[in-house]
């Protein structure tokens, strides 16, 4: 895999996605230790992704642009 070089805003939106994503199950796990049901821990997860699933097409797709556009 070549390196890919990517903006720093590019990055830190990725960073900020992941943490929101901990964030969500970090609160999943929460209320599942509250309510005893294990539901809340696949609320958490499914949340998360909302947040890292689109930063981390962002950030593929700016990836392979910047390839493209250097090659």
């Amino acid at each position: 895999m070549s390196g890919h070089k990517v903006s720093s805003a590019a990055k830190k939106a990725l960073v900020m996605a992941l943490m929101l994503e901990g964030f969500c199950i970090v609160a999943g796990v929460a209320a599942f230790i509250m309510t005893d049901n294990i539901m809340w821990i696949f609320i958490g997860v499914v949340a998360g992704l909302g947040f890292s699933a689109p930063a981390l097409i962002t950030f593929f797709k700016r990836s392979k642009e910047n390839d493209r556009a250097s090659g």
